[in-house]
């Protein structure tokens, strides 16, 4: 999942990870995961298959953790704190793992 934060005119995305157990469930099991099982590449029109963590360059090269999620009935709920610091002319950096 992409986050967006908006500090002033500058934009800082960073990724949320789900673990692989979820997804597969999720992608097994729930509509419309279940019937579109292919990602579309932005701008492309490519279709891809859903990577799993160890399979993403990014989730590898920041040293990322999926997120822990719970269950309360239906509902999966996850909790994630995103920092950010300000580095003056220098712009924003994300402080979240």
């Amino acid at each position: 999942m992409h986050v967006k934060v908006f500090h002033e005119n500058k934009v800082l995305t960073t990724q949320l990870y789900f673990p692989d157990q979820f997804l597969d469930q999720l992608y097994a099991d729930v509509d419309p995961y279940r019937t579109h099982r292919q990602m579309t590449t932005p701008g492309t029109g490519r279709l891809l298959d859903r990577l799993r963590n160890e399979e993403d360059g990014g989730f590898l090269a920041d040293q990322s953790k999926p997120m822990t999620l719970g269950r309360e009935g239906n509902v999966v709920t996850a909790e994630a704190t995103i920092g950010v610091a300000t580095l003056g002319s220098l712009g924003v950096a994300p402080l979240f793992r």
